[in-house]
């Protein structure tokens, strides 16, 4: 990883590096895949902690519902300071995101959005009202 701005990155490190994140993304356990090499390599670089929830994974192996609730026992054990999604699909309910907001009122939502020029109509724009962050 080259970094452009050493000195900026060095303060980032200084203000994260007691932070803990819930780095909740499709095929997150994936070292294959471009989330690990865009994302997770440089935020496990920046945060102090970080939780890999890996929603393919979980999905696949127990379904939405049962996915939706382990990552909800996750944030109200682990009281993240910020949670950055990838949602790829409809993986996560609207109504998971709401109750985070209960179970965890201080943790920050980010959410990457990708491919949002042909699918902000039908999804992103339902989505990003419940986000602190959208990128």
């Amino acid at each position: 990883m080259t970094v452009k701005n050493p000195q900026l990155f060095a303060e980032v490190q200084k203000l994260l590096k007691d932070k803990k994140l819930l780095y909740a993304f499709w095929r997150a356990e994936s070292h294959e895949d471009q989330p690990y090499h865009n994302w997770y390599f440089i935020l496990k670089k920046m945060f102090g902690n970080i939780i890999v929830f890996d929603t393919a994974k979980t999905y696949f192996r127990y379904g939405k519902k049962t996915m939706n609730e382990q990552f909800l026992e996750i944030v109200c054990r682990e009281q993240p300071d910020y949670i950055f999604f990838s949602i790829v699909y409809d993986e996560f309910d609207i109504l998971t995101i709401q109750r985070i907001r209960k179970i965890s009122p201080a943790s920050k939502l980010i959410n990457l959005y990708s491919d949002d020029d042909w699918r902000f109509e039908d999804f992103s724009r339902f989505y990003a009202p419940f986000f602190d962050f959208s990128i």
